[in-house]
């Protein structure tokens, strides 16, 4: 299965970005649950504790109280400590309802129903106690407060630092929980972390060696281009199939180029080859642009210089043939070299059909007894120039010179 570079990035990114995700999201839900943990040891422990102390204080303040108006013998003083007293009281019944929701265990709820029944037996005492200050029994009061509400007093207190013990028990169990849950929570994290920092790694590593390959392979398939044009060998041409199909395009593009740039110049050179073997090639049709249709316009410019060189050679033939000998090539439509071909032609004509025309001039005015002069070079030479398709030089003239003497 073929995949894009871009899929492949898209898709890395992705799963890194889905594994920080997991990450953060791991790490988000081990904080929240030790942010719950620390709300649980708040109500169950830090603010029950707290309670407590209150509780703690108010038995103090009772403990003054009820001594006060033992010690008072003014009754409506002593009516106003014992209401003093059952506000602190009901203060400690407020505080120690609020104290039993924060109760979630078995243990708890027997601990909490010892303190409630010492409670129980040390208000029923002090209301005795209270009726024996009302009532100035100040001997049966003192006997009580040394004896049973001693008792009760202290097993009420003892209750009570029963409930502090186990709830500062139950506070380090929720702490401990707390930090096993925070250890878990780092562990895990480091973990995932390692894993998307090794799953990052891999991926980085894989994709550059896959792209290194993939450019390498274009790279390798460029340089045998080059150094087979170098070389000479213009018909190599690269593989696309070795390249990555996302980068075929670059080396079909190499070998569409060195096809626009090698085929005119293969037509151009067995073009050339068949000129230079007198093979005469139809001109050139194919539709090319820009500098290679400079060089097909060349090639045909050159055909029919030739062609045109061949048509006159061949109507000056056919000319002396049929005995038209004043047939000469327009030189005009020539140009350079093939000019000066032309010319060399007609000048090579003349300077072998002029002697003819003297000699035949001759013979027809002897044939009719009108003996001419004796034909002498000058003569000749008068001859030559006065020939309408005579147009030689100096040094063309002096070959005919030569040539007519032999004759």
């Amino acid at each position: 299965m073929e995949i894009k570079i871009r899929t492949k990035l898209l898709v890395s990114f992705i799963l890194i970005a889905i594994i920080t995700s997991i990450l953060a999201l791991v790490g988000i839900t081990k904080i929240k649950t030790v942010d719950d943990q620390d709300t649980i040891l708040y109500e169950r422990v830090t603010k029950a504790l707290g309670n407590l102390a209150y509780v703690t204080q108010y038995f103090q303040k009772i403990r003054v109280t009820y001594r006060d108006y033992v010690l008072e013998n003014d009754k409506d003083k002593i009516k106003m400590l014992i209401e003093e007293r059952k506000k602190y009281s009901e203060n400690i019944t407020n505080i120690m309802e609020n104290f039993k929701e924060s109760i979630k265990t078995d243990e708890g709820e027997k601990k909490y129903d010892d303190f409630k029944d010492a409670r129980t037996v040390t208000i029923t005492l002090l209301e005795r106690l209270e009726n024996y200050a009302i009532d100035n029994k100040d001997s049966l009061a003192y006997l009580l407060i040394n004896a049973e509400l001693k008792d009760a007093v202290v097993k009420q207190e003892a209750a009570i630092e029963t409930l502090i013990e186990h709830k500062i028990s139950n506070g380090k169990t929720i702490a401990d929980n707390n930090t096993e849950i925070a250890n878990g929570a780092v562990m895990m994290m480091i973990i995932l972390m390692i894993i998307t920092i090794v799953f990052a790694m891999l991926l980085g590593i894989g994709l550059s060696i896959n792209i290194q390959s993939i450019i390498k392979a274009v790279i390798t398939q460029v340089k045998e281009l080059t150094t087979a044009a170098v070389n000479g060998t213009l018909s190599k041409r690269a593989d696309e199939k070795s390249t990555n199909h996302e980068f075929r395009d670059i080396i079909d593009g190499f070998n569409k180029t060195l096809d626009a740039v090698i085929i005119p110049l293969n037509v151009a050179a067995n073009y050339v080859d068949k000129i230079s073997k007198g093979d005469i090639p139809h001109k050139i049709t194919d539709n090319y642009y820009g500098d290679f249709n400079t060089i097909k316009n060349n090639l045909n410019q050159c055909i029919d210089a030739v062609n045109l060189l061949v048509t006159d050679a061949s109507i000056l033939s056919k000319a002396a043939v049929e005995g038209r000998l004043q047939t000469r090539a327009d030189a005009t439509r020539h140009q350079g070299d093939f000019r000066k071909i032309v010319q060399g032609v007609n000048a090579t004509i003349d300077a072998v059909i002029n002697p003819l025309n003297v000699a035949a001039d001759y013979v027809d005015k002897i044939s009719k007894g009108n003996i001419p002069p004796k034909i002498t070079k000058i003569n000749f030479k008068n001859q030559l120039t006065e020939h309408p398709t005579n147009t030689k030089k100096t040094k063309q003239n002096d070959i005919l010179d030569t040539n007519f003497e032999k004759f």
